[in-house]
C-alpha cells in the first residue's frame, strides 16, 4: 500500500459542548424499588446535578433507506400534473401518477416512519388499469378526485402522430383527513377505503387530454367536471360538462368553443362576477389553437345554471403578448376568478373586473411556457393596507422556475414584485400551494433531468428556500436506498458525568422551514415550536437534513422546558454547518487555496489564476469570519472589504476595482433574498454584475438584474455560506460537488476495502490453519489414548474375547430405533413443523443462507454414535455381570476370579467408551470448524435486509464480511489520525499458506493412521499440500510436551478471555441499548417488573462469564511468568491479572461501566507487556501483529463504552461489533501462536 496523508473530509468534526444551569432530572421509584428509565411527569429536578448538552453537526453522504418517488414518464402538465392539499394539520398531500400510470397520494406525516407514505388511488381492476389523467378539487372540508382511466385507442387526426388513447371518467370523495401515524403506517387515510364511481358517457368514448374539478353552484350534484378531448377525425377539440351526480342518465354536455379548434391547450373552470357584485356564474376559460389560422386565443364562456350551454364568450385581448402557451385560474378573496396567461413575452394578467382587458404584464422580457397562481387572504396585522397576496409560478422556454408575488391592497390597486431571477433551472412542469398553516409558500416541481418530484418550501422570515425529494417507503421486502448529502446532527443531553437522561425528555426546537428525520421519523421544523424527544437509552436526539446546494443550513433553535424556569442558559443555537466553517476556516490565503484536495487528491481550485485565487482566499477568509462572529466565536476584522466581477455574453468572468455603482443600489425586498441566493449557483447569466461587501461581521451582497441594482444583507451562519458557495460558484466556475468532496465526510471506500481484504485474509487463514491444526491432530489424541491403553495394560490386563478382525460392532441404538413404536415417536417433529408453516407464509424463494444443515446432521451423528457407545457400554457390563452370575453358581469357588473378571471388563468398557466418545466429539468440532468457516464466509441474501448493505458497501453481505468493514472503517479513521497512514501500510501480512502444522502428540507406537476411519468433512478452503512427515517424526516427549502444551494453554485461555471480554462488552453496548427506532415524542410504558427479572438474570450470567475471563488470564500469568523474560513485563501482566480481578468486584457491586473499562484496560496493558516482550526477544514471527490485533480490540471496547457514556449510540454499536471482530481474530491467532514452534518462528521472524 502506498503511503497515504491526512485528508480533510477523513477526519471528524470535535463536538460542541454547552453547559447550562438546568437541573438532572432524578428518577422516582416505585414501590417494588425499581426505577424507570422512561421520563414523566414524576420526576423531579437534582439539587445539583446540571444539565450538559454536546452537540455535533457532520456533512456526509447519508444513506436514506427509501425510495425516490418517480412520477410517469414523458408525463405533462396538462395530463399528469401534480397536485397538493394539506389535511387538517397542514401536513402535506401530494397527488400524482407514478410509473405504472397508477395515482398515488403522498403524504408526508408528523412522526411518521422516515421519508413520505405512498398511498395507491387507483381505483379498482386489473393490473393493467392506468390513469392518464387527474384532478383533486379541495372545497371547505370535503375533497374530489376524477381521473381518466384508459380504456383502448382510436387512430389520430393528425398524419404520424401517436394513436389516441380513449378514457372513461371515475371520481371518489372523502373528508379532509387529519393524518397521524401509527409505527410505520398512516392513519386517517386509506386508499382501500375510497369508493369509485363510474360516470357512464352518453356522447362515446372520448380521448381526455385534460381533467377539471369545480365547485358545485347549485345543490344537484356534488362537484362537476370540465372535460377537454382530443379532435378526432369525426369531430374537432372541444370541451365537455360533465354532471356527477350519480343518478343522472346522460352527464355528459358537450359546449362547443366560439370558434373550431384542432387542440386545446388547456381549459380551467372559472367563476365570472366583480367585488361589487353578489351573483357567482359559472364559466370555463379556454386556451385553444384556432382551426382557422393555426394561433392560439383564449376566451371565458359564461355557462347558464344547468353548465351545459354556452351563453355569452369573453375573448382576451391577447396581442401584446404574442403566442400563447399556458393559461391559470385564481379566485379572489370575494370568489371571482383572474386569469394569468403564460406567453413568449411574459406572463399577462387579466382582472375578473375586465376580463377582455390585459391588466398588466410580469416579466415581459422572458419567455414562459407555464404559470400557476393562487390569491390569498393577507394577514392585517402585517400591513392594514394589504387585501391579499398573489403566489405565482412560471416556467420560461429554458426550463428555468420564477417565484413572483402580488399585492391587492383594499384600493384595489394591484402591484407585482419579481426579481427576474430563477430560483431553479431545468423544471418540466409544477404546481404550488400556500401552507396557511406554516405560512409558507410550497412548491413541486418535477426536473428535466429525472422523473422525480421535488418539493420546495420558502421560509417566511428569512425568505430562503429549502429542497427536498419527494422519497417513500418500499414496499416489504423490496428494500430501496439512496445517498445524498445532509447535514446530520446529534444533540446528546447529559449530566457533567455524562450520564444521560431518561427517554422521553423533552426538548423544544424551531428553525426555518424545513423537512428533517428525527430519530428515523420525519418532521417539519419551522418557527412554531416542536417538541421532540430522546430515545434509544442514550439521551440523544439525531436529526438528518438534506443540504442545500450551496452547503448552508438553517440554525437549530433549542430549549429546554423541564424545570428550566428561571434558568439563564436553557436556550442555545446548533449550527448543522459547523464542519463546513471549520474546515473553510483554515483557508487564509491563496497558497492554502492551491493545497486544497479532495479525497483522490485532486485540486479544487486548479486552473484558477493567482490573481483570482488571492481575491477569493481574501473574501472566504473574512466571509468566514464574519460567520463565526455571529456564533460569537470570532469577529471579522472591521477594515470595510469588498470585490466586484462581472461576466460579458460569453459568460466568462472579470474583476472591476468600481464601487461607484454601490450607491445606487436599493435596499431589496425581502422576499428576493431567496431568489438572489438560488440564482447565484443556477442563473448566473442572469447576474450580470455582483459585488460582496464585507464590515466586520456584516456582509453585503449586491446584484444587478437588468436595470435594476438591489442589496441584501446576509445575516446568520446559514445564509453567509450560501453566499460564499454562491461566490465560489459564479466567480471562480467551480462545481458545487468539487467544494462538497472537500468540506463533507467522505468514506474511503478504495482504502476501507484494502484495510478490509488484510483483515478478512488474516481471519480466514486463521480459521482454515486451525481448522487444519485439529484435522491433523486428531492422531494425537488418539496416539494419547493409545499410550494410555498401553499403561492400563501393564496394570489391568484385558479379559474380553478379540473380536474378530473386519468384524462390525453391534449396535443396541440401532436395533432401538428400528422399533415401529419409536419411529412413530420420531415423526412427531413440532419444530419442522414450524418452520414448514413459516416457510409457507414468507416467500423465501429468493433468499440464500449459509447452510448449516451439514452441520445438523454431523452433530446428530455424534450425538447418536455417543449415545450407541454409552448404551452399549451399560448393555456389556450387565451382560458381563449376568455372565458372572452363572459362572458362581456352576461353580462357588471361583468367586473371586469371577469378581476380578467383571472389574476388569468393566473398567476396559468404560475407557472403550470414553475413547470412542473423546474422538466422537472431537469429529464434531472438526465438523464445527468447517462449519463456522462456511458460516462466516458464506453469502446471505435476504430481500428487504441484505440489499441496504449491498448499496452501502458495494459488497454482498456476509457475517465476516460485515464485521470487519466496520473494523476496517474505524481502524482507517483511527490510523489516519493518529498515523498519517493506512494501518497496514507497508507492512507484510502473515502468510499462513507457508504455516506448518505441528503433532502436539506422538505416540511411539503409533503407525501413523489416517487422522479419521470415517469421511472428513471440512468445509475449508482449498490449502497446497505440504509435506509434513519431517516434524510427525520428530519424537515429542519430555519438556518439549510440557512447552507445546504450556504454548497451547496459553494460547486458548487468551482466545476464551479475549471473546469473554467482546461478548460482555457487545451486551452491554447492544443487546441492552434500545436500538429501534420509535416515535421521539410519544411516551412509552414498560413493563419494569419483568425487565428487572431479565436485568438480574442478565447480571448474574455476566458476572459468571467475567469470573471464567478473570480466571483464565490469572491461570495464563501464572503459565506465561514461567518463562525465562525480563521481569518488567510479568508485573505487567500481575498488574492486569489484579485488575481483571477487581473487575470482577465492581461488576459484583453493579458497576458496570467501570467494570468493563477496567478489564478492557487490563486487557490492553497484557497486550502491551507481550508486544513489548516479544519486541525483546525477536522469536515469534506474527505475534507482534496478534497483540496489535489485541490491543486495537481493548482500544474499541473501551471506545464503545465511553461513547454510550457520552450518549453516541451510533458509534458505540459499530466499535463493539469492531471490538468482536478484532477479539475473535486475535484469539484464532493466539491460538495458532501458541502452537507454532519455536524455531518455525524464529525462522519466519523476517517476515513480520
Amino acid at each position: 500500500m502506498s503511503s497515504t496523508s491526512v485528508n480533510p473530509s477523513q477526519t471528524l468534526t470535535p463536538a460542541s459542548v454547552i453547559r447550562t444551569d438546568v437541573p438532572f432530572p432524578t428518577a422516582p421509584q416505585s414501590s417494588e424499588g425499581i426505577v424507570r428509565n422512561v421520563y414523566s411527569g414524576e420526576w423531579r429536578p437534582h439539587e445539583s446535578r446540571k444539565l450538559k448538552i454536546e452537540a455535533c453537526s457532520e456533512l456526509m453522504k447519508y444513506q436514506f433507506a427509501l425510495d425516490v418517488f418517480s412520477v410517469a414518464a414523458g408525463g405533462n402538465p396538462h395530463t399528469n400534473p401534480l397536485a397538493m392539499i394539506h389535511d387538517k394539520h397542514g401536513q402535506q398531500i401530494v397527488f400524482s401518477i407514478g410509473g405504472q400510470q397508477h395515482l398515488y397520494a403522498l403524504c408526508y406525516v408528523k412522526n411518521a416512519a422516515e421519508g413520505w407514505q405512498a398511498i395507491d388511488l387507483t381505483p379498482p381492476g386489473d393490473e393493467l388499469v392506468a390513469v392518464d389523467a387527474f384532478d383533486v378539487l379541495q372545497n371547505d372540508n370535503m375533497v374530489y378526485i376524477a381521473v381518466a382511466v384508459r380504456i383502448g385507442e382510436v387512430d389520430n387526426v393528425l398524419e404520424g402522430r401517436d394513436r389516441l388513447k380513449l378514457h372513461r371518467i371515475f371520481w371518489t370523495s372523502f373528508e379532509l383527513p387529519t393524518l397521524s401515524s401509527s409505527g410505520s403506517t398512516v392513519q386517517g387515510f386509506s386508499g382501500g377505503d375510497l369508493v369509485w364511481t363510474k360516470i357512464p358517457n352518453n356522447r362515446g368514448d372520448k380521448s381526455v387530454t385534460s381533467i377539471k374539478c369545480a365547485a358545485s353552484t347549485t345543490g344537484n350534484q356534488p362537484f362537476w367536471l370540465a372535460v377537454a378531448t382530443a379532435a378526432t377525425k369525426s369531430e374537432t377539440a372541444t370541451y365537455y360538462t360533465v354532471n356527477t351526480y350519480p343518478e343522472h342518465q346522460a352527464p355528459w354536455d358537450y359546449v362547443s368553443l366560439v370558434e373550431s379548434s384542432d387542440r386545446i391547450h388547456k381549459i380551467s373552470p372559472a367563476i365570472l362576477g366583480s367585488v361589487d357584485d353578489n351573483q357567482r356564474r359559472p364559466g370555463m376559460a379556454s386556451l385553444y389553437q384556432r382551426q382557422s389560422d393555426n394561433k392560439q386565443s383564449c376566451t371565458v364562456d359564461l355557462l347558464d345554471s344547468t353548465l351545459t350551454k354556452r351563453m355569452t364568450t369573453r375573448v382576451l385581448l391577447t396581442g401584446k403578448l404574442g403566442q400563447l402557451r399556458n393559461m391559470a385560474t385564481s379566485n379572489t378573496p370575494w370568489g371571482a376568478s383572474d386569469v394569468f396567461i403564460a406567453s413568449e413575452k411574459g406572463i399577462g394578467y387579466y382582472s375578473s373586473e375586465e376580463l377582455e382587458t390585459l391588466h398588466s404584464t410580469i416579466l415581459p422580457d422572458i419567455s414562459f411556457q407555464q404559470v400557476v397562481a393562487s390569491e390569498v387572504s393577507a394577514s392585517v396585522a402585517s400591513d392594514p393596507t394589504l387585501y391579499s397576496q398573489f403566489n405565482i409560478l412560471a416556467v420560461s422556454d429554458e426550463g428555468g422556475l420564477y417565484f413572483i408575488t402580488g399585492k391587492r391592497y383594499e384600493d384595489r390597486s394591484i402591484k407585482f414584485f419579481a426579481s427576474g431571477i430563477p430560483i431553479r433551472s431545468g423544471v418540466r412542469m409544477l404546481s404550488s400551494q400556500y401552507n396557511a398553516n406554516a405560512n409558507t409558500n410550497e412548491i413541486l416541481y418535477v426536473p428535466n433531468s429525472a422523473n422525480q418530484i421535488c418539493h420546495l418550501a420558502q421560509d417566511p422570515s428569512t425568505c430562503l428556500w429549502n429542497e427536498s425529494i419527494i422519497s417513500v417507503q418500499p414496499p416489504p421486502r423490496k428494500a430501496k436506498s439512496y445517498h445524498a448529502d445532509a447535514f446530520v446532527t446529534t444533540i446528546t443531553i447529559t449530566d457533567e458525568d455524562d450520564v444521560p437522561v431518561p427517554d422521553d425528555y423533552p426538548l423544544q426546537i424551531t428553525s426555518e422551514a424545513v423537512q428533517v428525520s428525527v430519530n428515523s421519523r420525519s418532521f417539519t421544523l419551522s418557527a412554531k415550536p416542536l417538541t421532540l424527544r430522546t430515545s434509544g437509552g442514550s439521551g440523544q436526539i439525531t436529526i438528518v437534513a438534506r443540504s442545500h446546494s450551496l452547503l448552508g443550513a438553517a440554525d437549530y433553535k433549542l430549549k429546554l422546558t423541564e424545570f428550566a424556569k428561571g434558568t439563564a442558559t436553557s436556550e442555545f443555537i446548533i449550527q448543522p454547518s459547523q464542519r463546513v466553517v471549520r474546515l473553510m476556516s483554515s483557508i487564509k490565503s491563496a497558497n492554502d487555496l492551491r493545497g486544497v484536495t479532495d479525497m483522490k487528491g485532486n485540486h479544487i481550485f486548479k486552473g484558477i489564476d493567482s490573481e483570482k485565487l488571492d481575491t477569493t482566499a481574501d473574501v472566504m477568509s473574512q466571509m468566514i469570519s464574519a460567520a463565526n462572529g455571529t456564533t460569537g466565536k470570532s469577529g471579522a476584522t472591521s477594515t470595510p472589504s469588498s470585490i466586484t466581477w462581472e461576466k460579458d455574453s460569453s459568460g466568462s468572468v472579470k474583476t472591476s476595482n468600481e464601487s461607484s455603482w454601490f450607491d445606487k443600489a436599493v435596499k431589496a425586498v425581502g422576499s428576493f433574498i431567496g431568489d438572489v441566493i438560488e440564482g447565484l449557483k443556477t442563473a448566473t447569466k442572469f447576474l450580470v454584475k455582483c459585488a460582496v461587501k464585507i464590515v466586520g461581521p456584516v456582509v453585503q451582497l449586491i446584484v444587478k438584474v437588468g436595470m435594476k441594482i438591489l442589496s441584501f444583507t446576509l445575516k446568520g451562519v446559514g445564509v453567509i455560506l450560501k453566499g460564499l458557495c454562491g461566490f465560489l460558484a459564479d466567480f471562480c466556475g467551480i462545481d458545487m460537488s468539487a467544494i462538497l468532496r472537500w468540506v463533507s465526510f467522505i468514506f474511503d471506500g478504495d482504502s476501507t476495502q484494502r484495510t478490509q481484504k488484510a483483515i478478512m485474509d488474516f481471519t480466514k487463514g486463521g480459521l482454515t490453519a486451525c481448522g487444519r491444526l485439529l484435522v491433523e491432530n486428531r492422531a494425537s489424541v488418539s496416539d494419547m489414548f493409545l499410550d494410555l491403553r498401553e499403561y492400563l495394560k501393564e496394570h489391568i490386563d484385558d479379559p474380553r474375547p478379540v473380536l474378530e478382525t473386519g468384524k462390525p460392532k453391534k449396535s443396541v441404538l440401532a436395533k432401538l430405533l428400528n422399533n415401529p413404536i419409536i419411529k412413530a415417536i420420531l415423526k412427531f417433529n413440532p419444530i419442522a413443523w414450524i418452520i414448514e408453516a413459516i416457510t409457507e407464509e414468507v416467500d423465501t424463494s429468493d433468499w440464500k443462507i449459509p447452510n448449516v444443515e451439514k452441520f445438523a446432521s454431523f452433530a446428530a451423528k455424534h450425538a447418536l454414535d455417543g449415545v450407541d457407545t454409552i448404551a452399549t457400554c451399560f448393555l456389556n457390563i450387565i451382560s458381563e455381570l449376568v455372565t458372572a452370575g452363572g459362572d458362581v453358581i456352576s461353580d462357588p469357588s471361583s468367586l473371586r476370579d469371577v469378581i476380578m473378571r467383571v472389574l476388569k471388563s468393566s473398567v476396559w468398557e468404560i475407557f472403550d467408551a470414553v475413547e470412542s466418545t473423546a474422538l466422537s466429539i472431537y469429529d464434531m468440532i472438526v465438523d464445527l470448524f468447517g462449519m463456522l468457516y462456511e458460516f462466516l464466509t458464506g453469502e446471505w441474501v435476504i430481500p428487504g435486509l441484505t440489499d441496504l448493505w449491498e448499496d452501502f458497501s458495494g459488497q454482498p453481505f456476509s457475517i465476516l464480511g460485515f464485521g470487519t468493514y466496520l473494523l476496517s472503517t474505524l481502524l482507517n479513521i483511527s490510523s489516519m489520525l493518529i498515523a498519517g497512514k493506512l494501518p497496514f501500510e507497508d507492512v507484510q501480512l502473515i502468510n499462513w499458506d507457508v504455516l506448518p502444522i505441528p503433532r502436539f502428540y506422538k505416540s511411539s507406537k503409533s503407525q501413523n493412521p489416517p487422522p479419521r476411519s470415517d469421511d472428513i468433512s471440512v468445509n475449508m478452503v482449498q490449502m497446497p499440500k505440504y509435506e509434513y512427515e519431517a516434524v510427525l517424526k520428530q519424537p515429542v516427549v519430555g519438556s518439549t510436551q510440557w512447552t507445546t502444551a504450556r504454548r497451547i494453554s496459553k494460547g486458548l485461555l487468551l482466545a476464551v478471555s479475549e471473546i469473554i471480554g467482546a461478548l460482555i462488552t457487545y451486551k452491554e453496548i447492544v443487546v441492552d441499548a434500545d436500538f429501534v427506532p420509535r416515535n421521539p415524542e410519544i411516551p412509552r410504558e414498560q413493563g419494569q417488573g419483568f425487565v428487572n427479572r431479565v436485568a438480574n438474570m442478565s447480571h448474574r450470567m455476566e458476572l459468571s462469564l467475567l469470573g471464567l475471563s478473570a480466571a483464565s488470564r490469572i491461570l495464563y500469568t501464572v503459565i506465561r511468568v514461567t518463562d525465562d523474560h525480563p521481569p518488567a513485563p510479568h508485573a505487567a501482566l500481575w498488574v492486569s491479572a489484579g485488575m481483571d480481578v477487581a473487575a470482577v468486584g465492581l461488576l459484583m457491586k453493579h458497576y458496570i461501566t467501570p467494570s468493563i473499562v477496567t478489564m478492557q484496560v487490563a486487557s490492553g496493558l497484557r497486550a502491551i507487556a507481550e508486544t513489548v516482550e516479544s519486541g525483546i526477544h525477536k522469536e515469534h514471527w506474527f505475534h507482534h501483529t496478534t497483540e496489535l490485533v489485541h490491543i486495537t480490540g481493548a482500544g474499541l471496547a473501551v471506545g464503545s463504552v465511553i461513547a454510550k457514556r457520552k450518549g453516541w449510540l451510533s458509534l458505540a454499536v459499530p466499535l463493539t461489533v469492531a471490538d468482536c471482530g478484532a477479539s475473535c481474530a486475535a484469539g484464532v491467532g493466539g491460538v495458532i501462536y501458541a502452537l507454532v514452534p519455536e524455531d518455525e518462528g524464529k525462522k519466519h521472524e523476517g517476515g513480520r
